[in-house]
């Protein structure tokens, strides 16, 4: 196979998304459904590129790849349906694969028609797309007490990942008219043009998506949920006010909001509680999750920082590690989600009129 400077673009689409892949496989950050269901999303990419190259050897690698293409669709829908509430996959999940089972059988039987593949790949794709999108709106309509931090997700990186998966199918369309018309030029465009919003997708998720992993683990459960989920716990009113008078103290006292790698394990283990029971007490006790208690805490203190005349000399990167944040972009997103404006508009507003 002759290589194209077409060719380079593919190849670090290929490197970036096996590297996400196995991030996402091994980290401890976010969802553990989400974090796996995306990883499959990047393998896909990944291999799907390996058996798209390998066709001029067998062209079977390359009806694999179209194939596999059918996947898209179903891990983006089911990815939101992690972020909104759904916990684990069920067995009736399954029937999202009926379509790459049908692509590779009807790929067997057309055999090398890939315009024909690339027309149903388009159409698989924008639909569940769409479905994706119309959850997240519906979610964000039925759950009032969670809009302000959904509204974040869709007008941040997810909402321009789910409109960039929009134009890969529909560069995919593109791709197989220009097949129909047998216009080569046009068919190289298309690919390029689908390959580029690849990548565009892969960075967005290693420069945005990553870092907010563990905003997504904001805890989207009603009151009557979180009152069903302990009620077979031990703990009395009376503790769970004592212990989270507890973690008020580890807070506010030891600061332990500055370890960027605190967890609600770590803090299970100061109070002498499990897990699960510490979840309660911030559940119900405190009355939030964990992920928004701990970065409230930090937003603070970044605050205090910002606007405090002996720390003027202190640049925002600095300030955002000293309060706990691990990431730039965790720390502006969450900045600008609570307070409406940037870390630095805030600083030299207050300096103005102060």
């Amino acid at each position: 196979m002759t290589f194209t400077p077409i060719d380079v673009p593919v190849y670090i689409l290929a490197f970036q998304s096996f590297t996400v892949s196995l991030y996402l496989l091994f980290t401890n950050s976010g969802q553990k459904l989400g974090n796996r269901l995306f990883s499959f999303f990047f393998m896909i990419i990944f291999l799907r590129i390996v058996f798209y190259y390998a066709r001029g050897i067998d062209p079977f690698m390359g009806r694999i790849s179209y194939a596999l293409a059918f996947l898209y669709g179903p891990i983006v829908w089911l990815y939101i349906k992690c972020l909104t509430g759904k916990s684990k996959l069920q067995k009736s999940d399954a029937y999202h694969l009926a379509p790459v089972i049908l692509a590779f059988v009807f790929f067997e039987l057309i055999r090398d028609q890939y315009e024909l593949s690339e027309l149903l790949i388009a159409l698989s794709f924008s639909s569940y797309t769409l479905f994706a999108y119309s959850d997240v709106r519906s979610f964000v309509r039925k759950n009032k007490a969670f809009e302000a931090n959904l509204r974040y997700l869709l007008t941040g990186w997810l909402k321009i990942t789910l409109f960039a998966c929009f134009a890969i199918a529909f560069f995919s369309l593109l791709t197989s008219m220009f097949q129909f018309w047998n216009n080569f030029k046009l068919v190289q465009v298309g690919f390029l043009a689908q390959t580029t919003t690849w990548l565009i997708v892969v960075n967005i998720f290693i420069y945005h998506g990553i870092p907010s992993l563990d905003d997504l683990m904001e805890d989207k459960t009603s009151k009557k949920e979180v009152d069903n989920k302990y009620k077979s716990s031990p703990l009395s009113e009376e503790e769970i006010e004592y212990y989270s008078n507890e973690i008020l103290k580890l807070l506010e006292s030891d600061k332990i909001y500055q370890d960027p790698t605190v967890s609600l394990t770590h803090i299970a283990e100061r109070i002498s509680l499990t897990t699960k029971s510490t979840s309660q007490v911030v559940n119900e006790g405190l009355e939030t999750n964990f992920s928004d208690l701990i970065n409230s805490y930090r937003l603070k203190h970044a605050q205090n920082l910002l606007v405090t005349k002996n720390n003027q000399e202190m640049n925002i990167t600095q300030i955002l590690y000293e309060a706990g944040f691990n990431s730039k972009t965790s720390f502006y997103n969450y900045f600008k989600r609570k307070t409406g404006t940037s870390p630095k508009d805030y600083r030299a507003r207050y300096l103005t009129d102060h």
